[in-house]
Order: structure tokens, then C-alpha cells, then sequence
């Protein structure tokens, strides 16, 4: 289980995480026809769950939401390993030269390509019963197929906490990091919040964007999933409890073997620091920009008007 690794990602400094995306949690679907069928009636159910890649860093999250299905509608499921093959590495399109690994996305039509949606074949081909998917992301590319359909969509229950796979988004860094280079992080910080706040202020013309390298359905999905998220990073006392309930999560099921305090984890000088920076050029170029001499937010005896 590579238990090094997974104790050293706990001594990582916690930078900031992202507000719970709405449509980012997992939901289960099955293929679209009419039927009574639901997780909670006495039918056995096989459920297959889609992960990229077999690294068990990455795993022990996804799977917290798996483990909410079962608790919720009842241990009758069988969960499925379901391996595929990446045919993609092979295409010579791909040796291409790239100026930037944000290109990729951009070579390939990634929202109808099924290399990244290989669990749909093994639904509609009967393989197995259920997949286990993110709602509005893929859900609504599946869904425009009109063969697959949702029946349960954990994002819909009033329970927030259900929703804790792979969520809040976070952003670490080593401790050496932290220590002997801090000005990087706090600039890494400061491009974070400044792109945050102009998402904040260009939500459609941000949906635009993101929808090149999203799964949403096209721009204005894209748009409405994102509408009502804060874009700008933040140490919320909801993000830090959500990410302490993977955290326990992990820990309970032995992913983790040293437990450690979220809240001690957690380094928000950084983002703190980076967001006063930002803030302070803000008022700068807007405000004393306009006298003779210019100015900052430490000059003493400037009188104004």
C-alpha cells in the first residue's frame, strides 16, 4: 500500500482548499429504460467504480462515497474491479510535441472520447449492473446519450457530509518546501487567488474556459455548475471539516497509520500572506496610483482631497 508515501502526504502543509463543488460528488447510474429499480429494493447489485489510476493514494478517497452508498441502501453489492486499457498511449498523434501538458486536452474531443469514460461500455454491454460516476460532471454527457439514467445522486441528499469523495480540492506542498522557500508557495497562493477572484467576477466567460478541460456537458453546463462556487481558495471551517472526515476515514481503515490534527496540519499563513499581497497591489495601482508620487498602504501624512 505504499504506507511511506501515504504517512508522508500527512506531513504535508495544507495550502487551501476548494469550496465543495456541487456537482463533484458521486451518484449511481444505470442504463436509461423505465424499471422500479432502486439500491434500496432486495436485488443484488454489481457496481463498478471508475478510478484513473491504481494508486492506492488516490483510491482510499474515492472510495469514501462507495462506502456511504452501502451504509445508506444496504451491503447486497458486490463492487467490482473493472481494468481497461489506456489504447490512447499508443497513438502516435499523441508523440507530438507539447509546449504545455494542458494541450493534450486539447488533441483529443475528451468529452465524447470513451478512454475516459470506459465504464459506460461495460453498462450498456451488461457487464455490470451500475457505475459509479460524478453527478453533472459526467452525468449529464451520459445522460445525452439517452441510454444511461441516474437513480441515486448523492449531491441531492441534505446530507453534506455524503459528499466527501476526493473533496475539498487541496493543495500541499512539502515541508522542505514550506520551510526553505516560502516566497514560492505564497506566489503560487497569490496567482491562485487572483484567477479565483476573476472567476468570481466572469463566471460565464470562466465556463468558457474550464469547459475545454471539464466533463460538464458544454460551456453553459459548465457555467451552471460553477455559478455557485467561490473559485477564490479558502481554509473554510467546512472545508477543514470535510477534509478531516476523509482524513478519519482513511485512518479507520488503515490508508493511513499515523493520524495527525487537520487543524495543525493545515498552513493558512500562506494563503493569508498571499491574499494581504494581493489585496495591497489592488489598492496601489487603483488608489495611489493617482498621486504624483505614487504610494503604499504604509505611507504616513499623505493627505488626501
Amino acid at each position: 500500500m505504499h504506507t511511506n508515501k501515504l504517512i508522508n502526504r500527512a506531513r504535508r502543509s495544507v495550502l487551501k482548499s476548494i469550496g465543495l463543488l456541487g456537482g463533484l460528488v458521486a451518484a449511481r447510474q444505470v442504463q436509461a429504460h423505465h424499471t422500479e429499480t432502486h439500491l434500496d429494493d432486495t436485488t443484488a447489485h454489481r457496481i463498478v467504480y471508475q478510478c484513473n489510476k491504481a494508486d492506492p493514494e488516490y483510491l482510499q478517497s474515492v472510495l469514501f462515497s462507495v462506502g456511504e452508498l452501502l451504509r445508506k441502501y444496504g451491503d447486497d453489492v458486490e463492487i467490482v474491479e473493472f481494468p481497461y486499457a489506456d489504447d490512447w498511449y499508443n497513438n502516435p498523434a499523441m508523440l507530438d510535441p507539447m509546449e504545455n501538458p494542458s494541450e493534450l486536452w486539447l488533441k483529443r474531443d475528451h468529452k465524447h472520447d470513451l478512454a475516459f469514460r470506459p465504464l459506460e461500455n461495460a453498462l450498456l454491454g451488461g457487464t455490470v449492473d451500475a457505475i459509479y460516476t460524478q453527478s453533472k460532471v459526467f452525468q449529464h454527457l451520459q445522460e445525452a446519450t439517452g441510454k444511461i439514467k441516474m437513480i441515486v445522486d448523492l449531491a441531492k441528499l441534505p446530507d453534506w457530509t455524503l459528499q466527501v469523495a476526493n473533496t475539498p480540492a487541496v493543495i500541499t506542498c512539502t515541508d522542505v518546501m514550506a520551510k526553505e522557500h516560502p516566497e514560492l508557495v505564497v506566489a503560487y497562493m497569490k496567482a491562485m487567488v487572483k484567477v479565483g477572484r476573476w472567476a468570481n467576477r466572469n463566471k460565464r466567460a470562466a465556463g468558457e474556459i474550464l469547459n475545454r478541460q471539464t466533463f460538464y456537458l458544454d460551456a453553459e453546463d459548465t457555467y451552471e455548475g460553477i455559478k455557485h462556487v467561490d473559485m477564490v481558495p479558502s481554509l473554510s471551517a467546512q472545508n477543514l471539516a470535510c477534509i478531516n472526515i476523509g482524513k478519519d476515514f482513511m485512518v479507520s481503515h488503515g490508508y493511513i497509520k499515523n493520524d495527525f490534527d487537520v487543524n495543525e496540519w493545515a498552513a493558512p499563513e500562506f494563503l493569508e500572506q498571499a491574499a494581504t499581497e494581493v489585496l495591497k497591489e489592488e489598492w496601489e495601482r487603483k488608489s495611489w496610483s493617482k498621486l504624483p508620487k505614487g504610494g503604499g498602504l504604509e505611507v504616513e501624512g499623505t493627505r488626501l482631497g
